[in-house]
């Protein structure tokens, strides 16, 4: 989260907390790319003020998985939605478990690149217990490890990068209180889990081979098309895969 004003901060906190009743008809309002209307209505959430972390455990059950599972996160920017992966105790693959609307972001499509321009970081991020955060400014918080080695390859600089509660956001993903809740539950249960920690894959959009193709003009198309590996593995395999920096670019191995 880059440094703005305190009390500009406050200001703003209070003018977009109450956002998120005014976003609820239009946060994930269409269903998502390669999904029937019917799937993503069951999994897409709608804004609310009730915690309803208790029944995690029930829900993550009805698709024979339970908190602690290997899990991955998929943010996709332009979409505004954050996406729950988990991995089934008798698969292989991932299941789609539940899909979160993102209430705010700062800045626009696009990588963070310094610290104070405002932007939600793009890339492929691996948290642990470390990156866990039970007491933020803005009630919970998962930390990107912002910058990871492509971003310090390239020279990127920012700090305090998070997905984290309320809404309002300085190059972070805002959540809200009640969802950043469930997103902190789930992924501290798998960050504390022995040898494990999970991914977060943060996209401009989502990856299609039309979407990227209407970005030819971009400054960062060549970066997505780096992305757009990563999404391609996802998509193909359903298996999170193996992703490394080589020569400042990220090199993807499908599993």
């Amino acid at each position: 989260m880059s440094a703005f004003d305190g009390n500009n901060r406050l200001s703003r906190r209070r003018v977009v907390a109450g956002l998120g009743a005014s976003l609820a008809g239009v946060l994930g309002a269409a269903p998502a790319l390669g999904q029937s209307s019917a799937v993503a209505s069951d999994l897409r959430q709608r804004f609310t003020r009730t915690f309803e972390t208790a029944q995690l455990p029930g829900d993550l059950a009805a698709i024979g998985a339970r908190l602690g599972a290997p899990m991955l996160l998929r943010v996709f920017k332009q979409e505004r939605e954050v996406e729950v992966w988990v991995q089934p105790d008798d698969r292989q693959t991932f299941v789609l478990f539940r899909i979160f609307p993102i209430c705010f972001y700062s800045g626009k499509l696009g990588p963070k690149v310094k610290e104070g321009d405002m932007q939600s970081p793009e890339g492929f991020y691996f948290v642990g217990p470390a990156q866990m955060r039970a007491n933020s400014q803005y009630h919970r918080a998962i930390d990107f490890a912002f910058p990871n080695d492509y971003d310090s390859a390239q020279g990127y600089t920012g700090t305090e990068l998070l997905i984290h509660g309320n809404c309002v956001s300085s190059g972070c993903y805002a959540m809200t209180d009640p969802f950043v809740e469930q997103l902190y539950e789930l992924g501290s249960a798998t960050a504390a889990t022995a040898a494990q920690g999970f991914w977060i894959h943060a996209f401009p959009f989502r990856m299609t081979a039309e979407a990227l193709a209407g970005q030819q003009d971009s400054p960062w198309h060549g970066f997505w098309a780096q992305l757009k590996a990563g999404y391609d593995a996802f998509e193909t395999s359903r298996i999170p895969p193996h992703i490394r920096v080589e020569g400042g670019r990220y090199v993807v191995a499908a599993v």
